[in-house]
């Protein structure tokens, strides 16, 4: 069961990465065009870099399904804290850490479920 709820993590922690991506892109647009037609792009490109490494040309462990965080914990939690504060700030960017803070949340989760099926097979 948590094989099951890791491989699913590990593909919202890609689809949080890419929404965050493109929410940027949008916060771009009053502000530069060139910009944010780059980060759209850039936000194709890591789309289509998880589709290739769920392909099964990787091997099993190199594969988004097999539940690789994205991040690190400790940098997760520094950014979820920063996040956390725009949102409670009067800003423009509050969608931006919005998303910010679901994909790190997403990604903390993915390392809990990783460290708890590790301590359950070191039994």
């Amino acid at each position: 069961m948590l094989a099951t709820i890791r491989k699913i993590l590990a593909y919202l922690d890609w689809l949080s990465l890419i929404a965050f991506i493109v929410v940027f892109g949008i916060c771009l647009i009053p502000k530069t065009m060139v910009g944010a037609i780059i980060t759209f792009i850039v936000a194709l490109a890591v789309l289509l870099i998880m589709f290739e490494e769920s392909s099964k040309t990787y091997s099993p462990k190199r594969r988004v399904s097999y539940g690789k965080p994205l991040g690190n914990p400790l940098i997760d939690i520094g950014l979820g804290v920063f996040a956390f504060q725009g949102i409670m700030e009067e800003t423009t960017y509050r969608t931006l850490f919005l998303a910010g803070l679901i994909m790190v949340g997403i990604d903390l989760l993915l390392w809990g479920v990783n460290f708890i099926q590790q301590q359950l097979h070191n039994r």
